[in-house]
């Protein structure tokens, strides 16, 4: 047999080799090589944001965000790299804006089954994949297409009116900044009584941070989550606690700091407790608001 062909048992311990430089960005190759390590070997389950995921062999989840902190690279490298595997037909890929499920294709080529009647039935199958021809993905392709201009033609005759602005828009009135707000000042133990010491929720920088979250798809819950765990994380730290703010804690690294596990309370204001009063004074003042609007009604 060609050196060329078949397979060799890789290791996934080649990863804290000295070859293995850690701190430089991976090339693709590399990049590959550690996707395929990465995947489950055996059907299980995984958590994710408080969900429940059933995960396949040769299945992850991770997140865009994950593996360009993996491999050093721009999230807009990483989302290019898997559309090129993809495209390749290596992997398949399910993603939303929080997460990504990457399968690798034909798993057991690389990781092959306990039983070695299987093993050799898998090469085989295998080595075939690997020699398809690229006229016939080629092949694929024009049929996809041919398929989609069809329809395009089809759908010539009558197009539907396009929805009216404001059905794309977010509602401003939907989007709980002062409940958001408001908690954030009382985790950090502010005085609500004296508006000047607390953070406003009127602030157009803020406005616009917590609205472009929320149109990522995040809720209450989130932001309520990201300020117990930075707070847990920095304030009583000098020089951290001056980034516990609106525009550090819901900004562009949103994502990051609602994936980072909640660490053990360390002197923050942020407990369970104070969470919850805060969430009571919340609702007081939403149900102050709904009575007095209900009062002023003709």
């Amino acid at each position: 047999m060609s050196a060329d062909n078949g397979y060799i048992a890789c290791y996934r311990s080649l990863r804290k080799h000295w070859l293995w430089e850690k701190n430089r960005p991976r090339t693709k190759a590399e990049a590959w090589i550690d996707l395929i390590m990465m995947v489950n070997h055996a059907d299980g389950q995984a958590e994710f944001r408080g969900e429940l995921f059933d995960i396949k062999r040769g299945q992850r989840l991770t997140s865009i965000l994950q593996l360009s902190g993996r491999w050093k690279w721009s999230r807009t490298k990483t989302k290019n790299f898997l559309n090129l595997l993809k495209k390749d037909h290596m992997v398949d890929l399910k993603q939303d804006t929080r997460k990504c499920i990457v399968t690798i294709l034909n798993y057991d080529i690389y990781n092959r089954p306990p039983d070695n009647k299987s093993a050799t039935k898998v090469q085989q199958t295998g080595q075939q994949e690997c020699n398809r021809s690229a006229t016939e993905v080629q092949q694929k392709d024009t049929n996809k297409k041919k398929e989609k201009n069809n329809k395009k033609e089809k759908n010539k005759e009558y197009i539907p009116p396009s929805p009216p602005e404001e059905s794309l828009k977010i509602s401003e009135e939907k989007i709980p900044y002062a409940e958001i707000v408001e908690m954030l000042n009382l985790a950090l133990g502010k005085d609500i009584s004296k508006r000047s010491e607390c953070y406003q929720d009127t602030t157009k920088q803020t406005r616009k941070d917590i609205k472009a979250r929320w149109k990522e798809g995040y809720r209450l819950k989130d932001f309520e989550y990201v300020i117990k765990v930075k707070c847990a994380d920095w304030y009583n730290d000098p020089k951290q606690a001056k980034y516990l703010r609106p525009e550090t804690l819901f900004g562009r690294k949103f994502e990051g700091y609602r994936n980072q596990p909640l660490m053990p309370n360390t002197g923050c204001a942020t407990t369970d407790k104070t969470i919850m009063a805060g969430q009571a004074f919340i609702q007081r003042k939403r149900k102050e608001k709904e009575m007095q609007d209900g009062n002023n009604k003709p």
